[in-house]
């Protein structure tokens, strides 16, 4: 357990390193993050923390979650600047990292954790979004929390506390970027209990899910009520769930477009997967419960995410831990 710490200790400081000592050292960037600024710098001078808006119009594509973090990173720094809105991004990079390192180690060894935080750190599409000023890195991260916090309390000996504080997690995912902070991470918690016939605790996620409800419903009622229900509704549904079959709000990708991209946004790792996946079946490791997660986790993502008509490549972030550590498990 002390190697293990250490290991994620200094995965940590290389994070710092690598991530957090550059984020002023350049202007935001379109696309996205001039865009996205301008909501936090409307929310640190309105005061209004309930309606993201830009230029006065409101803005519901995502959660508030993400323009939280920025407006209070804003203020405890002393104004708003490209460091203070990428702190935040970066910090929850570094806390996916090590999370990913010490889940590592617990399921399958040190060695394990010391190469899935390696291989996360270093993944293109992930060190690039974890320094810029985008809202899928903090998804990924509470989406990755919640699941390696619910797994704690799942099995023989299933514990309560972890499998609520897991779901109570996935709340803070719906709130920063919609639904499918719950819908997918808890598609793959049910196909694992029900791979593993475990029917009891695939029937006990339908209760932990109203955790997950409670802890993102305030800011929907509050919504409604600044803007109206009819308004708040329109565009939960235009922006969460017409995405899926359409792509007229942007973004309209092939079905292979994950096929094509992977190899590149995982960086040369992606390379190596194949060769993990084919070892995991040929040795029988997929017998193991935590290998099974990872499966399911990586699998569901990319295949739910592929069906999408709109695609775009850091949609993929929230399983990459998944990715990793099935890769550290061959490693």
């Amino acid at each position: 357990m002390v190697r293990s710490r250490a290991i994620a200790i200094g995965l940590g400081a290389l994070g710092v390193l690598v991530y957090v000592l550059w984020l002023g050292a350049r202007d935001f960037w379109y696309p996205g993050e001039p865009d996205l600024a301008e909501i936090c710098r409307a929310m640190f001078v309105s005061g209004d923390w309930i309606i993201p808006r830009r230029n006065g119009e409101m803005f519901l594509n995502y959660g508030p979650l993400f323009f939280w973090a920025g407006t209070l990173s804003s203020h405890l720094l002393g104004g708003v600047s490209e460091f203070a809105l990428r702190l935040p991004n970066a910090l929850a990079a570094i806390g996916l990292v090590i999370a990913t390192s010490l889940v590592g180690s617990r399921w399958f060894g040190p060695r394990a954790g010391l190469w899935a935080g390696l291989l996360l750190l270093a993944s293109w599409e992930f060190s690039w979004q974890a320094i810029g000023f985008r809202v899928d890195v903090l998804f990924a991260l509470f989406i990755g929390l919640g699941i390696f916090i619910y797994a704690s309390g799942a099995g023989s000996d299933a514990r309560w506390a972890p499998r609520v504080a897991g779901f109570a997690l996935l709340g803070l995912a719906v709130l920063v970027k919609g639904p499918l902070g719950l819908l997918l991470p808890g598609l793959v918690l049910a196909l694992w209990h029900a791979s593993r016939r475990e029917w009891r605790a695939l029937l006990e996620l339908a209760p932990l899910a109203l955790v997950t409800i409670a802890v993102a419903l305030p800011w929907y009622i509050a919504s409604a009520i600044s803007l109206g229900a009819d308004t708040v509704v329109n565009e939960f549904m235009g922006q969460n769930f017409s995405r899926f079959g359409s792509g007229e709000r942007g973004h309209g990708r092939p079905a292979h477009y994950y096929i094509s991209r992977i190899w590149f946004d995982l960086s040369l790792w992606a390379l190596l997967l194949p060769f993990a996946l084919w070892w995991i079946f040929k040795r029988e490791v997929w017998r193991d419960h935590r290998v099974q997660l990872a499966l399911w986790w990586f699998g569901t993502f990319f295949i739910f995410l592929s069906l999408a008509a709109t695609k775009r490549k850091l949609y993929l972030l929230p399983a990459y831990p998944a990715a990793v550590l099935l890769l550290a498990r061959w490693i």
